[in-house]
């Protein structure tokens, strides 16, 4: 089951544009906010986010998990 902070950490990195922006908000590392999201996608089973070198995309599953 999703934790809250995984949740969040999701949400702020869609919201900011990146995981380093999504840390600074919510007052986490980097590393801590990728940790987040990428549990998520785990237990999830699914690809949320596509990370490239000109930013992130979200994935049909992540629009809709958004």
């Amino acid at each position: 089951m999703p934790t809250l902070l995984q949740l969040k950490s999701f949400i702020a990195v869609v919201d900011e544009g990146g995981f380093t922006a999504a840390g600074r908000q919510l007052g986490l590392s980097q590393p801590a906010v990728s940790r987040a999201v990428a549990t998520l996608e785990k237990e999830l089973g699914l690809s949320l986010l596509v990370r490239g070198r000109d930013g992130l995309v979200l994935t049909v599953p992540g629009s809709l998990a958004l």
